[in-house]
Protein backbone atom coordinates (compact mmCIF):
# COMPACT_ATOMS: atom_id res chain seq x y z
CA UNK A 1 0.00 0.00 0.00
CA UNK A 2 1.29 3.45 -0.83
CA UNK A 3 2.02 5.98 1.91
CA UNK A 4 -0.62 8.39 0.60
CA UNK A 5 -3.29 5.70 0.75
CA UNK A 6 -2.35 4.78 4.33
CA UNK A 7 -2.47 8.44 5.37
CA UNK A 8 -5.88 8.88 3.77
CA UNK A 9 -7.18 5.78 5.52
CA UNK A 10 -5.82 6.86 8.92
CA UNK A 11 -6.85 10.51 8.62
CA UNK A 12 -10.45 9.98 9.86
CA UNK A 13 -9.13 8.08 12.89
CA UNK A 14 -6.61 10.80 13.69
CA UNK A 15 -9.25 13.52 13.38
CA UNK A 16 -11.65 11.59 15.61
CA UNK A 17 -8.96 11.18 18.26
CA UNK A 18 -8.00 14.87 18.22
CA UNK A 19 -9.29 16.84 21.22
CA UNK A 20 -12.50 18.66 20.40
CA UNK A 21 -12.47 22.43 20.60
CA UNK A 22 -14.66 23.90 23.29
CA UNK A 23 -17.86 25.13 21.69
CA UNK A 24 -18.24 28.90 21.81
CA UNK A 25 -21.35 30.04 23.61
CA UNK A 26 -23.51 31.87 21.12
CA UNK A 27 -25.93 34.53 22.28
CA UNK A 28 -29.49 33.91 21.10
CA UNK A 29 -30.86 36.14 18.37
CA UNK A 30 -32.59 39.25 19.67
CA UNK A 31 -34.15 42.24 17.98
CA UNK A 32 -32.16 45.43 17.48
CA UNK A 33 -34.43 47.38 19.83
CA UNK A 34 -34.53 44.80 22.61
CA UNK A 35 -32.57 45.86 25.69
CA UNK A 36 -30.29 43.35 27.43
CA UNK A 37 -32.14 43.65 30.71
CA UNK A 38 -35.35 42.32 29.14
CA UNK A 39 -33.95 38.75 29.32
CA UNK A 40 -31.31 39.26 31.98
CA UNK A 41 -33.90 40.32 34.59
CA UNK A 42 -34.92 36.64 34.58
CA UNK A 43 -31.56 35.00 33.76
CA UNK A 44 -29.27 37.03 36.02
CA UNK A 45 -31.41 39.29 38.23
CA UNK A 46 -28.57 39.95 40.68
CA UNK A 47 -26.40 41.31 37.85
CA UNK A 48 -29.17 43.58 36.56
CA UNK A 49 -29.90 44.87 40.06
CA UNK A 50 -26.20 45.54 40.74
CA UNK A 51 -26.04 47.51 37.49
CA UNK A 52 -29.18 49.54 38.32
CA UNK A 53 -27.68 50.48 41.70
CA UNK A 54 -24.31 51.41 40.20
CA UNK A 55 -23.22 54.76 38.83
CA UNK A 56 -23.45 53.29 35.33
CA UNK A 57 -27.06 52.31 35.96
CA UNK A 58 -27.91 55.64 37.56
CA UNK A 59 -26.44 57.46 34.54
CA UNK A 60 -28.12 54.99 32.14
CA UNK A 61 -24.89 53.72 30.58
CA UNK A 62 -26.21 50.80 28.55
CA UNK A 63 -24.67 47.33 28.43
CA UNK A 64 -23.34 47.61 24.87
CA UNK A 65 -21.11 50.56 25.85
CA UNK A 66 -18.95 48.23 27.94
CA UNK A 67 -19.71 44.80 26.51
CA UNK A 68 -20.18 45.63 22.82
CA UNK A 69 -23.07 44.32 20.78
CA UNK A 70 -24.13 40.69 20.91
CA UNK A 71 -22.14 40.19 17.72
CA UNK A 72 -18.46 39.49 17.22
CA UNK A 73 -17.41 42.48 19.35
CA UNK A 74 -19.22 41.17 22.47
CA UNK A 75 -17.09 40.39 25.49
CA UNK A 76 -18.15 39.23 28.95
CA UNK A 77 -15.32 41.09 30.71
CA UNK A 78 -15.15 44.58 29.28
CA UNK A 79 -11.61 45.62 28.35
CA UNK A 80 -10.28 48.90 29.74
CA UNK A 81 -10.16 50.22 26.16
CA UNK A 82 -13.96 50.49 26.25
CA UNK A 83 -13.73 52.71 29.35
CA UNK A 84 -11.52 55.35 27.74
CA UNK A 85 -14.40 57.47 26.43
CA UNK A 86 -15.53 58.39 29.94
CA UNK A 87 -12.62 57.37 32.18
CA UNK A 88 -9.48 58.19 30.19
CA UNK A 89 -7.52 59.35 33.25
CA UNK A 90 -8.31 56.14 35.13
CA UNK A 91 -7.42 53.93 32.17
CA UNK A 92 -4.13 55.79 31.70
CA UNK A 93 -3.29 55.14 35.37
CA UNK A 94 -3.43 51.39 34.66
CA UNK A 95 -0.14 51.81 32.81
CA UNK A 96 1.65 52.71 36.09
CA UNK A 97 3.93 49.97 37.46
CA UNK A 98 1.71 49.54 40.54
CA UNK A 99 -1.17 48.39 38.32
CA UNK A 100 0.91 46.10 36.10
CA UNK A 101 -1.29 43.32 34.75
CA UNK A 102 -4.46 44.72 36.32
CA UNK A 103 -7.62 46.11 34.83
CA UNK A 104 -10.69 47.90 36.22
CA UNK A 105 -12.11 44.66 37.63
CA UNK A 106 -9.00 43.84 39.60
CA UNK A 107 -10.31 46.33 42.16
CA UNK A 108 -13.93 47.02 41.24
CA UNK A 109 -16.75 44.49 41.36
CA UNK A 110 -18.15 43.86 37.87
CA UNK A 111 -21.49 45.57 37.49
CA UNK A 112 -21.28 47.61 40.66
CA UNK A 113 -18.14 49.54 39.71
CA UNK A 114 -18.52 51.74 42.77
CA UNK A 115 -15.20 52.88 44.25
CA UNK A 116 -16.36 52.01 47.76
CA UNK A 117 -17.30 48.43 46.80
CA UNK A 118 -14.13 46.60 45.93
CA UNK A 119 -14.03 43.25 44.18
CA UNK A 120 -13.46 40.25 46.40
CA UNK A 121 -9.71 39.86 46.68
CA UNK A 122 -9.19 43.13 44.79
CA UNK A 123 -7.09 46.15 45.64
CA UNK A 124 -7.53 48.49 48.55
Amino acid sequence: MKKATVVLLLLPLLLAAAPAKKAKVVHPEVGQQEACDVCHRELTPEVVEAWYQSRHGLFNVKCFVCHGSIGADFTRRAPASRCVGCHNDKVESLSLPFFSGKDCFSCHAGHELNPHKLAKGGGK
